[in-house]
């Protein structure tokens, strides 16, 4: 049972830190579609206004939108 332990124990971390990576990648990488959006409709956009513009909107889970349970799962082994 050691064994199988050992061998699967690289599975699991790998799995739990692709989850917190994505956790803390989500909001950055919202603020950059964002960016790319209104940079495309001819709006000034900055990341500080990405941000005061989701803040006003949706607060702190406007930047997990698009975030699913699911997803996280599947990065598991």
């Amino acid at each position: 049972m050691d064994k199988f332990l050992d061998a699967v124990q690289p599975f699991w971390i790998g799995g739990l830190s692709g989850m917190i990576a994505t956790s803390v990648i989500q909001p950055i990488d919202m603020v950059k579609v964002l960016i790319q959006i209104k940079s495309e409709q001819g709006q000034k956009a900055t990341p500080a206004t990405a941000i005061a513009d989701v803040m006003a909107k949706d607060g702190i889970k406007g930047f997990y939108r698009g975030y699913s349970l699911i997803h996280q799962v599947s990065l598991l082994p």
